[in-house]
C-alpha cells in the first residue's frame, strides 16, 4: 500500500510541475542598507524605563521569486552606540502586487533569530538571543530584466528579556526603513 501511494504522489506531483512556468521564476540576489530604532525596556521594582536606539544597518539576501511570491533568506549587522553588536538571521515571504510594468507593491512576513550584546552604563553587559516574528512592505522599482531597486519597511518583534538581579532588560522590537539593491538571474 505505501509503494503505491509513494508511486501515486510521484506521478501527482511530475503532472503538477509541468503545469508551472519555470521560465517565469528567478533566483535573487540583493544588497540592503537602512535606517532602524529599536528599544531596550528596563524594569526594576519601582521603575520603569524604555531607551530608544537609532542603529545603521547592512545586509545580504538570497532567494527567489516567482510572478506573484518572492521568498529570501536573510542576514543583517546592525551598527549602534550602546551595543557591542546586532545581528539578525531569518528570511521572509512576499506577496507581490503587479500593478505595472515598472514597479510593484509587496507585503510579507519574516521570522528568524536576532542576537545583542548591550552595554548599559549601570551594569555588565547583557546579551539577548532569541527568535523574532514580523511583517514588512514596500515597492520594487524595475530598473531592468535583471536588477531591482526596493524600497521597504520591516518591522520585527523580539521581546527578549535579561534579569540582572532585580532589574529586567527586555530587547523589544526593531523598526526598520530600508533600500536594497536586488539582482535577479535564471539558473538552468
Amino acid at each position: 500500500l505505501s509503494t503505491a501511494l509513494f508511486a501515486s504522489l510521484l506521478i501527482a506531483t511530475a503532472g503538477e510541475a509541468r503545469e508551472f512556468n519555470m521560465s517565469s521564476t528567478k533566483s535573487l540576489l540583493g544588497f540592503e542598507g537602512g535606517y532602524s530604532n529599536t528599544y531596550i525596556d528596563t524594569t526594576t521594582a519601582t521603575t520603569s524605563t524604555t531607551t530608544k536606539f537609532k542603529p545603521y544597518h547592512g545586509g545580504i539576501k538570497i532567494g527567489g521569486e516567482s510572478e506573484d511570491y518572492r521568498l529570501f533568506l536573510s542576514a543583517r549587522y546592525y551598527n549602534v552606540d550602546g551595543f557591542d553588536y546586532i545581528t539578525t538571521y531569518g528570511g521572509e515571504l512576499q506577496y507581490k502586487f503587479n500593478f505595472s510594468n515598472y514597479m510593484n507593491f509587496f507585503v510579507g512576513f519574516n521570522a528568524g533569530l536576532a542576537n545583542a550584546k548591550y552595554k548599559p552604563a549601570t551594569t555588565t553587559v547583557r546579551t539577548f538571543s532569541k527568535t523574532y516574528y514580523g511583517a514588512d512592505a514596500g515597492f520594487n522599482i524595475h530598473m531592468g530584466e535583471s536588477v531591482d531597486l526596493e524600497f521597504g519597511s520591516r518591522v520585527m518583534s523580539i521581546a527578549a528579556d535579561n534579569l540582572s538581579g532585580t532589574t529586567t532588560y527586555t530587547f523589544d522590537r526593531i523598526v526598520t526603513g530600508y533600500g536594497s539593491l536586488i539582482f535577479k538571474y535564471s539558473m538552468d
